[in-house]
């Protein structure tokens, strides 16, 4: 097996178009696995089936062999960060997708470089590697503008200088608002690319190490963090009054008064 862009084609028609991504998209990923060199590890956030994960593991053969760190909930229950259903949720948590996964990638044919992380990005983030550099990170989770934007920040510590980031469906306008906060850290030096039937489906860029400019993702992401807490707050309030308007009107209603 020479491990071809055509061999991730063929491999990944069984999984079916509902959990794929563009032709385009899944070359660039296949291209960029491609180029991460001996020392670094390719990491997606979002695996589910494997389609994705795929074109990042034969592309990872066919360049330096490195290791793909695929991690999702596959069927988990949501933590308190996610507020809203997942894109795996979705789809269906109650299917064996970790099995199926597994399955996939078995028959993909490249299992022994494929290191899966049952969990939420962002909780596995506090158990990675502080050694392991990431010169390849694709997020494809939560996309919600606070789970997309998480995924980046917590790795953006572990990523190697000029490591390549790729968001999918940037289309979903919390996803570009997610990239938004990014792109005004002014540390990008990339493209949009690839078109699907949504319109635009990928954003990716070059991660430029500046370790002067740290301080300042770190008010971006607690800034999200608290406005996250405030809207949750908020939502709480809004029920809580709702509530009490039902109950006031019940009980006018049952007493007369």
């Amino acid at each position: 097996m020479n491990y071809s862009f055509e061999d991730a084609l063929n491999a990944t028609k069984k999984i079916g178009s509902k959990v794929s991504v563009s032709e385009s998209v899944a070359l660039y990923l296949y291209n960029s696995a491609k180029l991460v060199t001996g020392k670094d590890v390719i990491v997606e956030s979002g695996a589910f089936m494997g389609y994705s994960t795929i074109f990042l593991g034969l592309g990872s053969l066919a360049g330096n062999g490195v290791k793909v760190h695929s991690i999702d909930p596959w069927g988990l229950p949501p933590t308190s960060m996610e507020s809203r259903m997942t894109y795996q949720d979705k789809l269906d948590i109650n299917r064996k997708t970790f099995d199926e996964f597994l399955l996939n990638i078995k028959e993909a044919g490249f299992e022994r470089i494929v290191v899966p992380h049952r969990a939420y990005a962002h909780t596995y983030s506090r158990f990675w590697p502080k050694n392991l550099t990431i010169g390849l990170l694709f997020i494809d989770g939560d996309h919600s503008e606070w789970g997309a934007y998480a995924d980046f920040f917590l790795y953006s510590e572990y990523l190697a200088n000029g490591a390549t980031v790729i968001f999918h469906d940037f289309g979903a306008k919390s996803v570009e608002r997610a990239i938004s906060r990014i792109d005004k850290l002014k540390i990008r030096d990339g493209l949009i690319f690839g078109t699907s039937y949504q319109g635009k489906e990928a954003f990716a860029f070059k991660y430029i190490k500046s370790d002067g400019k740290r301080w300042l993702e770190k008010i971006y992401f607690y800034e999200l963090s608290f406005i996250n807490k405030i809207k949750k707050i908020m939502f709480i309030y809004k029920l809580y009054l709702s509530l009490r308007k039902i109950t006031s009107y019940l009980f006018k209603k049952i007493t007369g008064k």
